[in-house]
């Protein structure tokens, strides 16, 4: 889009679509349980859920979900599956892509392009980061990071998630943006267990597929929790190796008793195999949501006879080989360690 176009797309919707906040807006300790009456809705949740509901009666959307049917999978696992057809069969139909690293292209779809009834509301920190103004690729960067984050603060609802997923990791548009939605059930990465690497930077032990783990919890340093992941995803874009990233509320990796286990901010990173297209006949994608324990199942027939053995195949089959995941361990653990050095030097 020219300057022109987005300053077009600026005037159109200028001083109607402003959330104004700052740190004081960030909710922490939430009530462990996930029934609405049981907290009291934020003003970035109220602000949303009125905007989106007054989109869709716009008719803004390409289709309705209403309420969908869900299961929990019976074993250990419990992961939460949803049959969500629409998704599968009326959603735009996503780009098609060759590597990690793609360039952003402004003659493709991207959020440039849309129309101004589209857009729900700005965020407006106090201070500058990303816009979907900017031409970025889907690659994370800093700022586009820290609003991520900073807008999962603002939510006081416990089944607020955030996801991403990069290029060749069933990214359907290049151009940064996150995944945000309300699912009211537990999912199982909210309890995996993480074993420390180097600095902030946990393994999980539990997930299907592997990864590694980040957690934040009132009281840490938000910056440096930010720029911590911000490192990693940044290794793994360099190293043209997909990633999904999900951002929930949950258990600490590890126990402690000094502090509520429940209200932690769990960042999950999951390098993987390169995906560069949608697999026709199995049950789901293996995409960010489905990484963290969320199914949406795409026909009624796989809804009904999906078992967790079946789910967790299909998972377990996009994580990096072993000897791969081995040696970018190691780069890690080396990548944490010399910051930790350097910050050390500093402080001398």
């Amino acid at each position: 889009m020219s300057n022109q176009g987005v300053n077009d797309l600026l005037s159109a919707t200028k001083d109607i679509h402003q959330f104004y906040y700052s740190s004081n807006d960030f909710s922490h300790d939430l009530p462990v349980a996930l029934d609405e009456d049981q907290f009291q809705l934020s003003k970035f949740d109220i602000k949303l859920r009125n905007s989106w509901d007054q989109a869709m009666s716009q008719g803004c959307f390409r289709y309705t979900l209403g309420d969908l049917q869900t299961k929990i999978l019976p074993g250990p696992i419990g992961f939460v599956t949803q049959l969500n057809v629409k998704r599968a069969t009326q959603r735009r139909k996503p780009l098609s892509f060759s590597c990690v690293k793609q360039p952003f292209d402004d003659t493709r779809f991207n959020f440039n392009k849309i129309n101004p009834k589209e857009i729900l509301f700005e965020l407006c920190p106090q201070h500058r980061v990303a816009s979907y103004q900017d031409n970025d690729e889907k690659a994370v960067t800093a700022g586009g990071l820290q609003l991520a984050i900073e807008m999962f603060l603002l939510s006081s609802h416990r089944g607020f998630r955030l996801g991403f997923n990069s290029i060749c990791a069933f990214a359907s548009v290049n151009h940064l943006h996150f995944h945000g939605y309300y699912i009211n059930h537990q999912l199982p990465s909210e309890k995996w267990c993480g074993k420390p690497i180097s600095g902030p930077c946990m393994e999980l032990i539990d997930s299907p597929a592997k990864g590694f783990g980040f957690q934040y919890v009132r009281g840490d340093d938000l910056q440096y929790f930010i720029t911590s992941i911000h490192k990693l995803t940044s290794l793994l874009y360099e190293k043209q190796i997909a990633h999904n990233i999900f951002i929930t509320r949950g258990d600490l990796f590890q126990k402690d008793v000094n502090i509520c286990g429940n209200n932690a901010v769990r960042v999950l990173v999951w390098p993987r195999c390169s995906s560069l297209g949608s697999k026709d006949g199995t049950a789901f994608n293996a995409a960010v949501c489905e990484l963290a324990g969320h199914l949406p199942i795409k026909q009624a027939n796989q809804f009904e006879i999906i078992n967790e053995e079946s789910a967790y195949s299909l998972i377990h089959e996009v994580s990096l080989p072993e000897s791969e995941f081995s040696d970018l361990r190691k780069d890690i653990e080396n990548m944490y360690s010399q910051c930790k050095s350097a910050q050390l030097q500093v402080l001398s």
